[in-house]
């Protein structure tokens, strides 16, 4: 399975200030965006990222990350 993602960092803002200002609940964003079963606690979790850490925190790393060999064997 891909590692697609499925929203743009835009969507995700339009997302989030179209609930915090009451245009939208985040059931009709999920569905606008076709997220799915999970669509709404994903609309969630963008909210509570964007009050906590702004809206760059929405943006995707566009790589995996790389974790060092000892890191790997602590764990």
């Amino acid at each position: 399975m891909s590692k697609r993602q499925k929203c743009t960092y835009e969507d995700k803002i339009q997302a989030v200030e179209d609930y915090l200002s009451g245009r939208k609940s985040q059931k009709q964003i999920a569905a606008d965006l076709g997220l799915g079963k999970r669509g709404r606690s994903t609309v969630g979790l963008w909210v509570r990222k964007y009050q906590e850490a702004g809206p760059e925190s929405l943006k995707s790393s566009v790589r995996n990350r790389a974790y060092s060999k000892e890191f790997k064997e602590q764990t």
